[in-house]
């Protein structure tokens, strides 16, 4: 999918959020396994969602990607307003490692079933209808349960699919593993109608010691120090009701009565290929109920009289101050060897655990002739070519919006350059970012950035102690009196000038602003505010860099001057701007920048790269051949500078401690950044 697409459909899920909600979310994209996972920075919230290139989305048109990746946005949303990441977070640490993974599953199963139940509350309309077929496509391209050999991951499959359609598909290979299921799907029924996300939390722990205790056999004792009230004062609560749901608690019911009566009837059905749910429908066909079906997702719920993107009930007003204080992620799925797939987000319900064969479209419920019954009831085709109309004019609009901003240029301004003799790199555009100094205060006060820059500030300062300063001939200072006194010396310079060695270093610090950094943004962001305020304390020149790549086109370098070297101090606010955007082009950045720091008349100076993984980039700049571009990169400039390599607490910090050499760290914050890049800087410094 192209950027321009991404661009658009993040812009039109902006405005719907904003629309709705009142205030909008900043909206991301980034290649991998992940759908989408949304968090908060500070008091914004943020959704990064898949650029299109997730298996689910092979074989849809670009219409089609484009709605599905508008119901993420509308799915991850639900999460920041609903999903309490506090308390979530505060259950994690109470739990031990091997339990941590299970109940993480459970918890993203029923909270996702949750937030989808009360959807309505919030949305209507495309929003709504996006996210049906979102769930829709999920489901059609998941696997059978039974092509899972193990009974546990039967039970998680049947259960992701109950909460998305309240329908599963297949058969259970086991009594045990279809009368477990049952039970689960008691608490799964209590979880979803919760108006909290702290009784959410509660009901997922029961049903996690439960299937722990079963299937696992390990011996769980935190239940009873949760239900004490540890998590007491969390949870965001529903203030309204989800619309006309009882069409969906009607099939729900029938799956658990169907399955019930179906004991002792799971080999034969094995064999024979029928379903479970054979003869079970007649009460799911006769009731034929008008309305919306309530944004859990399942039956044949439709929005009812929602032209327009703004809910018609319920009090969407709430949500506004749903995300304050909490900095956790939402990414609740992550995967263990439980859940295959490797779709770690709060929307992404496609993976299935263990699953073998090739992912089946057809549904295992039937009507009262026994026949197979059509998912399609969750959305029909006229309202999905309805969805995609509206989508289309948004998109449109979106488009024209763009235009109109980029032609007035009011906020920013920009540069673009053609790049020349760089095979991974076509086009250069350097945009100079607006400062807000009431913003910057505040993180500054809120994060006792000063304090951590007056650290490095001390090491920094013994760096050059150590080194004392030397002199200089010059016109004016301390006269010399040898060479006053030496008839053969004509030089007007007959006078010593002491050379400051701290003005002779030039500092450029270039902070990767990928997609991948949406996580450790807030980290990085801070850190560069550490080393402005360090650095402008001792006088050394130095500019700050954000870089990212293929904003809008393939093989472009997008560089954010958030401190030039002529900057005054206001400029430095310009930093809260600093965020996680797309790509990254790591060996054209550190190109273009180590020419723009090699002008610089000090004589020493250094290249500071805060990263957070690999280089990765759109027309196949990713792997061993971007490594080896990005490495190729640093060679070069390290005959001209030093380089050093800052990892941002990261998987991949091996491979940039191999790009990097011994010239590297790795760090997990903005202290730790200040309590350990002058150690390095002294080693660095001994080359000057």
């Amino acid at each position: 999918m192209d950027n321009k697409a991404l661009k658009l459909i993040g812009i039109v899920g902006k405005n719907i959020l904003k629309s709705i909600l009142g205030h909008p979310f900043d909206i991301g994209f980034k290649p991998g396994d992940e759908l989408g996972y949304s968090y908060v920075d500070g008091k914004k919230g943020k959704i990064v969602i898949n650029d299109g290139t997730h298996e689910m989305f092979d074989d849809l048109s670009l219409n089609e990607k484009l709605l599905a990746l508008l119901g993420i946005i509308i799915h991850e949303a639900l999460h920041l307003i609903l999903t309490s990441f506090s308390a979530f977070k505060n259950t994690i640490n109470m739990l031990s490692s091997e339990m941590i993974r299970l109940f993480k599953t459970i918890f993203n199963i029923f909270e996702d079933t949750r937030i989808e139940y009360f959807a309505s509350v919030y949305f209507g309309g495309k929003a709504l209808n996006s996210l049906y077929f979102m769930k829709k496509l999920s489901y059609d391209k998941a696997p059978n349960i039974d092509d899972a050999e193990d009974a546990l991951s039967q039970i998680i499959n049947a259960s992701i699919q109950y909460g998305d359609f309240a329908s599963i598909k297949g058969n259970f290979t086991t009594d045990e593993a279809r009368e477990d299921f049952l039970k689960i799907t008691e608490w799964h029924d209590e979880a979803m109608r919760c108006r909290s996300c702290k009784q959410c939390l509660e009901i997922a722990l029961k049903a996690t010691n439960y299937l722990w205790n079963k299937y696992l056999d390990a011996d769980f004792k935190t239940f009873k120090k949760f239900a004490d009230g540890i998590m007491g004062g969390f949870g965001d609560k529903v203030e309204s009701a989800p619309k006309d749901t009882g069409e969906k608690d009607e099939k729900r019911e029938a799956i658990k009565r169907s399955l019930s009566e179906s004991d002792g009837k799971s080999e034969k059905s094995e064999k024979s290929g029928e379903s479970d749910f054979a003869g079970s429908a007649g009460e799911e066909s006769g009731s034929e109920k008008e309305g919306s079906d309530g944004a859990d997702g399942s039956g044949d719920g439709k929005p009812s009289d929602k032209k327009g993107d703004k809910k018609s009930g319920g009090k969407s007003g709430t949500s506004s101050d749903k995300t304050k204080g909490d900095s956790s992620s939402a990414s609740l799925g992550e995967t263990s060897g439980i859940s295959s797939g490797g779709d770690s987000s709060g929307s992404g319900r496609s993976s299935s655990a263990d699953s073998k064969g090739t992912p089946s479209g057809e549904t295992h419920r039937s009507d009262s002739s026994g026949e197979m019954e059509s998912t399609d009831g969750i959305i029909s085709e006229e309202e999905i070519e309805e969805a995609i109309d509206d989508l289309k004019e948004d998109l449109a609009k979106a488009e024209k919006e763009v235009k109109e901003a980029e032609e007035s240029s009011i906020e920013n301004a920009v540069e673009v350059e053609d790049v020349t003799g760089d095979a991974y790199a076509k086009r250069v555009i350097r945009k100079y970012m607006p400062g807000d100094e009431a913003a910057y205060e505040a993180l500054m006060e809120k994060n006792a950035v000063a304090e951590a820059a007056d650290t490095l500030v001390h090491d920094i300062k013994n760096i050059f102690k150590s080194r004392p300063d030397g002199w200089k001939m010059s016109e004016r200072g301390n006269i010399n009196a040898k060479r006053w006194k030496d008839p053969n010396f004509v030089d007007p310079r007959v006078f010593d000038r002491r050379i400051d060695r701290k003005q002779e270093v030039a500092i450029l610090i270039a902070v990767d602003e990928s997609g991948s950094m949406s996580r450790r943004v807030h980290q990085a962001k801070l850190s560069a505010m550490m080393l402005s305020e360090a650095l402008t304390a001792l006088h050394i020149p130095y500019a700050i860099v954000g870089y990212s790549a293929d904003e809008e086109w393939n093989f472009d370098v997008n560089l954010r001057y958030y401190v030039n070297w002529d900057s005054t101090a206001f400029d430095k606010t310009s930093l809260v701007f600093l965020d996680a955007r797309v790509q990254n082009r790591d060996g054209p950045t550190i190109r273009l920048l180590s020419e723009e720091l090699a002008k610089r008349k000090e004589r020493n100076k250094l290249l500071l790269v805060l990263s957070d993984g690999a280089p990765e980039a759109c027309a196949g700049y990713t792997g061993s051949k971007a490594i080896a571009d990005t490495e190729a990169a640093i060679i070069d400039a390290r005959r001209k500078m030093s380089v050093i390599g800052v990892s941002m607490q990261t998987s991949a910090a091996p491979i940039l401690a191999s790009m990097y050499g011994n010239d590297f760290i790795e760090v997990k914050s903005m202290d730790e950044l200040s309590e350990t890049l002058g150690d390095l800087m002294k080693d660095v410094a001994r080359k000057w």
